[in-house]
């Protein structure tokens, strides 16, 4: 597969080709041939002139923004660090590519490509921290702050069984056997990136955790909700995860999203998965300590949007 790094979307590309056509037809009117028009405005008469410098302004931001995605590649091996913030393009150029969307109008593409875009999000803002690359455009639920490590491992796992379901009901013929090789590229790439994540806030506590263990700090001046969420953090901060077990949760959390099949066990999944995605992030903290009930408490918090904007498209996919 080429890489069109000046697409944007198969509803642009409608657009951008519905225009070409109609400057076609200009052209080929009396105007089309003239350099310059004579017009009057507020009794003046006044030459606009029709430039061909307007074709070569545009021919060299094309080819602007085409060495600026070029530069961004880290792997040229990886077609999806092309579209390091906006994976869905991959996906959606594929379509446009082999004809998925032909016959289709501009609202029903959009539609599909929106649920792209949601699908893909999580992972596009992996590290929102320090943006990279051009965001053509975000999920109908935008991300505000950085994941989790576990929301990523979540977003892995979701993702990729969503993007099965998706291939299945709307790539058709020979393109399914390509949609799905796309989606084996999407899962390395992002894979690599999940097994080794962390997020800022993460990292801090865990720092943090390692000055607490090696001497004493002073926390008179803090109330006691600050006291009780520092308990809380230094205990995550504490524990630790092997790729071993983070392989086995996301295999655990693709297995069961893979079976969904009604849109009414959108919700039962989610509850059932925040209850072990919480075990597994707290599971050095025994559940006779104090502290037990209220990390699990602080990191559904932390995750509850991240499960929201997961229910809302795969209910979208089952409907």
């Amino acid at each position: 597969m080429q890489i069109n790094l000046l697409f944007e979307g198969a509803v642009k590309e409608q657009f951008k080709q519905q225009a070409s056509t109609n400057t076609d037809v200009l052209m080929k009117q009396p105007l089309g041939g003239k350099k310059e028009i004579e017009v009057e405005r507020d009794g003046k008469a006044f030459t606009l002139t029709f430039s061909d410098e307007i074709k070569h302004l545009k021919a060299e931001t094309d080819e602007e923004i085409a060495q600026m995605f070029a530069q961004q590649v880290e792997d040229p091996s990886d077609i999806f660090s092309y579209r390091p913030r906006d994976q869905w393009l991959i996906f959606s150029q594929y379509l446009n590519d082999n004809g998925i969307f032909d016959g289709k109008n501009a609202k029903d593409i959009e539609e599909i490509e929106n649920l792209l875009v949601d699908i893909t999000d999580g992972l596009d803002n992996l590290d929102i921290a320090t943006p990279k690359g051009r965001d053509i455009k975000s999920g109908s639920k935008p991300i505000t702050q950085q994941l989790t490590s576990a929301e990523a491992q979540l977003e892995l796992a979701s993702s990729t069984a969503a993007l099965q379901l998706f291939g299945e009901k709307y790539v058709t013929g020979d393109a399914k056997e390509g949609f799905h090789q796309l989606i084996e590229q999407y899962t390395k790439r992002n894979e690599k990136r999940v097994l080794s994540y962390k997020s800022i806030e993460e990292k801090f506590y865990q720092g943090r955790a390692k000055i607490y263990e090696t001497r004493h700090m002073d926390t008179s001046s803090l109330n006691a909700q600050q006291k009780n969420n520092l308990s809380i953090t230094n205990k995550l901060g504490k524990i630790n995860y092997t790729e071993a077990e983070i392989s086995k949760m996301i295999e655990g959390y693709k297995e069961k999203f893979g079976m969904l099949q009604n849109k009414s066990d959108v919700d039962v999944l989610i509850a059932k998965l925040q209850d072990e995605l919480s075990n597994f992030v707290t599971k050095g903290i025994s559940k006779q300590d104090n502290d037990y009930e209220a990390a699990n408490n602080f990191v559904k918090e932390k995750s509850a949007k991240t499960f929201e904007r997961i229910a809302d498209y795969w209910k979208k996919l089952l409907y």
